[in-house]
C-alpha cells in the first residue's frame, strides 16, 4: 500500500470514529433526558420505597437509624444523600437525577474496557450495553444496580490497566453498595 492510501484510510477511519463518538454522545444524552422524564415525579417506582427514605434521612443528617428494610449496607444511599445534601435537594426527582449521574460512568468504563480489549466496534457495543432492556431502565430509578455495576466495571478497567491496588479498592468499595459483588 502506498503511503498516501494509508493516510487516506487512516483519515477515513478517524472520521468514522468521530462520527460514532458524536452519535453515541447524542443518543445517550437524548435518551438520558427522556429516561429521567418518564419516571413518576412524586411517587415511588416499585422498590424505591425501600431506598428513598434512607437516602432522605442520610441527607438530613440522620445517621443513627438504618432501615431494617434494606438488604444491603447503605453505601449507595450515603453517596446519593451526600450529593443531595451538597445541592440542597433531596426530593425524589433530584435523587433520581443524582443516582443516574452516579451511574453514567458505567457506560464510560464499559467503553474503556471494550477499547482496552481491542474491540473495533466499541461505540456500537457501548450503545448496545447502554440501551439493553435489562440495563437501561435501571439508570433512572433509585436502585443500587447501576452504581454497583459502574464500580465493578471501574475495577475491571483498572485491572486491565494493571493498577491492581486501585482495582481492589474500588471492588472493595462496591461491597458497600451491593454485597453480592463479592462473588
Amino acid at each position: 500500500m502506498t503511503q498516501a492510501l494509508k493516510q487516506g484510510l487512516s483519515a477515513h477511519h478517524k472520521d468514522d470514529i468521530t462520527l460514532s463518538a458524536i452519535l453515541l454522545v447524542l443518543v445517550v444524552g437524548v435518551t438520558f433526558y427522556l429516561g429521567l422524564q418518564m419516571m413518576p415525579e412524586h411517587s415511588y417506582f416499585h422498590d424505591e420505597f425501600f431506598h428513598y427514605p434512607q437516602i432522605k434521612e442520610f441527607s438530613e443528617g440522620i445517621f443513627d437509624d438504618v432501615s431494617d428494610k434494606l438488604t444491603m449496607l447503605p453505601g449507595y444511599h450515603a453517596m446519593v444523600a451526600a450529593v443531595a445534601w451538597v445541592i440542597g435537594d433531596n426530593s425524589i426527582p433530584a435523587t433520581r437525577v443524582i443516582s443516574a449521574f452516579l451511574s453514567l460512568p458505567a457506560l464510560i468504563f464499559f467503553f474503556l474496557c471494550a477499547k482496552d480489549l481491542g474491540k473495533p466496534n466499541r461505540y456500537t457495543v457501548s450503545l448496545l450495553f447502554y440501551s439493553s432492556p435489562i440495563i437501561f431502565p435501571y439508570f433512572f430509578v433509585l436502585y443500587t444496580d447501576m452504581v454497583s455495576l459502574m464500580l465493578l466495571l471501574a475495577s475491571f478497567f483498572f485491572t486491565l490497566k494493571r493498577h491492581y491496588q486501585v482495582a481492589a479498592l474500588i471492588a472493595f468499595a462496591s461491597l458497600f453498595v451491593r454485597q453480592t459483588n463479592i462473588i
